[in-house]
């Protein structure tokens, strides 16, 4: 599940009109207050937009959908399977594990037992009272000793029982248990994988729309007509009013050089020198050469 509402997310995310649209935030600004071919681009971009997310969208659904219907096949097949494989697995955990506590504690006591009747037979050796009391801790002894051999006994049965639940355990279950919950991890990766070629494969589609929808984009963006929006906005905007009578442009006036004290075109227009050539150009040169402009850069 958890994978699945991955995969719509991102596909669903990439393909929100809002996303789009804050892609665009700028164009939107330039073009709020659109007119004429202007507005009449952005709307189609717009709508081409949404429907862009649309696209994007129910791919989204298509892909959450098909792996839903895939883990729910999956789920209900195997789910019976892991659920017995657990508690068998369960079940000859515990029983091992209690074998191994009885077989610990009968130890354990035994370990006491040996221990009590060492110091039994140290006290009896190193002894020196009377008979009696000599007599006493000999038949503690064998008291002990009688014990020792009956939980010496029980250590073997317990022994036995642990070896024989560790072969069940390690032997039978354990190895049947993780043969089939391989089996059903395989079985779940080979489901994930048939939900991704599922979701490449819906994709598969998503260039044509994509490429559809963009060339309507592009056309639309390339009927922009200034030349026309400008006229369009002197119409909507011109108010009709004529200027005062009397008023005429102001022609604007040549500016006379300084040097000459006419204009260039006049300048080059009369020579005044022999051969036609402008004065212009005969102080041009002097000041060239005055400047030693042929031995310089």
């Amino acid at each position: 599940e958890d994978f699945a509402e991955q995969m719509r997310n991102l596909v669903s995310t990439t393909g929100q009109a809002s996303h789009f649209k804050k892609l665009m935030g700028k164009a939107t600004i330039s073009a709020r207050a659109a007119f004429g071919t202007l507005g009449d681009s952005w709307t189609r971009i717009l709508d081409d937009v949404i429907a862009l997310a649309d696209c994007y969208s129910g791919v989204a659904s298509d892909v959450m959908s098909c792996h839903q219907e895939l883990q729910k096949g999956y789920l209900k097949e195997k789910e019976p399977l892991r659920k017995q494989a657990v508690e068998e697995g369960t079940k000859s955990s515990k029983e091992l594990q209690a074998a191994t506590q009885r077989a610990n504690k009968v130890k354990d006591a035994l370990d006491r037992l040996k221990q009590s009747n060492a110091g039994l037979a140290s006290q009896y050796e190193s002894s020196t009272t009377g008979f009696k009391t000599m007599l006493r801790i000999s038949q503690k002894k064998q008291n002990l000793d009688s014990k020792i051999d009956d939980t010496t006994k029980e250590l073997h049965e317990a022994t036995d029982a642990l070896k024989a639940n560790q072969r069940v355990y390690y032997l039978d279950v354990m190895p049947r248990v993780l043969r089939g919950m391989q089996s059903i991890e395989e079985d779940r990766i080979d489901s994930i994988r048939v939900a991704l070629s599922g979701f490449v494969s819906t994709l598969e589609r998503l260039p044509e729309v994509v490429t559809d929808i963009t060339g309507r984009m592009f056309e639309a963006a390339e009927s922009v007509q200034k030349d026309k929006d400008i006229q369009t906005f002197i119409r909507a905007h011109a108010t009709g009013r004529q200027p005062p009578e009397g008023l005429t442009a102001q022609k604007e006036e040549p500016n006379p050089n300084a040097v000459f004290e006419r204009t260039l075109d006049e300048i080059m227009e009369n020579p005044e020198e022999k051969g036609d050539v402008p004065r212009i150009l005969s102080v041009l040169i002097n000041t060239i050469m005055d400047m030693d402009g042929p031995e310089t850069e």
